[in-house]
């Protein structure tokens, strides 16, 4: 998805094209600080129990990691849906054909290169510097054991199950648009039991991207108008009610969190965090928008959105590691969170820019014509 609506620039305003740019740039930095979260629990599960308890710095990180940032995975899909479905009047056999082989280039190419890399560099890793990482060690192992399922399904750059699974609902878009077209909003109900509960189908792209894919294609083909206005929105009580119990119930997650609740009540809190993390985003961009849309800076970054995604990880969990074998202080884990975030977005703002500069065709392989 980072920045597909250059490729359907033709069905969409120019309004709404920047929006979903600077919208998929800043749910990728999201997506770098969820996996900056570096103390006992690495992989953060929606029940997660805070290992520390009620520490200060832990809590901080699983505030912005497991809860304000929780939107980024549903809002990735929501718009996919949409774009995927922008200006389909008529989804045929030719149409899917086109899609799907457009799909190969612009999301499988890229997959199968950036895995291939990172894969090969793991196995350098372990083979010649005469240490251990676990996130390579593990991925790794599963490639050897399961060959192309792991491949396609774990990852060694395990954020590329992203752009799997949004593959997968490419292959799937046919039956998504009867469903949108002929149920409504009714497809959207179903595709929300699975994510109410949480359950994952084997072999099927996750939960939440079935859902947010299929409400953002409900919306694309009953041609009802992409969240936000033209113009930024005026600030009434609603918009201003959603963001403040969006930040209370990340807090009270957290804190729940903390005391090891209950994990029924841990997936509960989760899922509204998500959920109302993703109304709030469209509302804040729009009161925003006015101040931060025209911004060269800003914009320029957001041109290298897939390289920050593709860059970050594994090599950002690795620093971690080695970091914190030499200390275990607070100071040190907030320092290393807020500050590899920032040097990936700079890092992969940079390579992007360059090779973009340098070898244009090799930089639209790389990303699929993303930038």
């Amino acid at each position: 998805m980072m920045n597909e609506a250059t490729n359907t620039r033709e069905s969409i305003p120019p309004y709404l094209s920047k929006k979903i740019r600077l919208l998929s740039f800043f749910t990728i930095i999201c997506v770098v600080f969820i996996h900056a979260y570096n103390y006992h629990d690495v992989e953060l599960k929606p029940t997660t129990a805070l290992y520390e308890g009620f520490q200060i710095c832990p809590m901080i990180q699983f505030f912005i990691c497991n809860a304000l940032t929780r939107f980024a995975n549903p809002l990735y899909f929501f718009i996919s849906g949409y774009l995927f479905f922008a200006g389909v009047s008529r989804f045929n056999g030719s149409v899917y054909a086109k899609k799907l082989k457009k799909r190969l280039i612009t999301l499988m190419l890229p997959y199968c290169i950036w895995v291939l890399a990172w894969s090969a560099a793991g196995v350098l890793i372990v083979k010649y510097c005469q240490t251990s990482f676990p996130v390579i060690d593990e991925k790794i192992g599963l490639l050897r054991e399961n060959g192309l399922e792991a491949f396609f399904s774990k990852p060694l750059p395990f954020q590329f199950w992203y752009i799997s699974d949004l593959f997968k609902l490419a292959i799937l878009s046919p039956i998504v648009y009867f469903l949108v077209k002929k149920l409504k909003i009714f497809a959207v109900i179903l595709a929300a039991v699975p994510w109410v509960i949480d359950y994952q189908f084997h072999y099927l792209p996750n939960c939440d991207g079935i859902l947010f894919f299929v409400l953002g294609a409900y919306l694309a083909v009953n041609h009802i108008r992409f969240p936000g206005k033209e113009s930024p929105v005026k600030k009434d009580a609603l918009t201003i009610a959603i963001p403040a119990v969006w930040i209370a119930v990340c807090a009270a997650y957290t804190a729940m969190s903390a005391a090891a609740a209950p994990a029924r009540a841990l997936l509960f809190a989760y899922k509204m965090c998500g959920a109302l993390g993703f109304v709030s985003v469209f509302i804040i961009y729009d009161a925003a928008s006015g101040r931060i849309a025209d911004s060269r800076a800003l914009n320029a970054f957001a041109s290298c959105t897939f390289f920050i995604y593709a860059c970050h990880e594994p090599l950002q969990h690795m620093i971690f590691q080695r970091a914190l074998e030499f200390t275990d202080s607070n100071f040190v884990h907030m320092a290393l969170f807020f500050g590899l975030p920032l040097l990936f977005v700079l890092l992969g703002s940079a390579l992007g820019s360059l090779l973009r500069k340098a070898a244009p065709r090799v930089h639209s392989v790389l990303t699929g014509g993303r930038g």
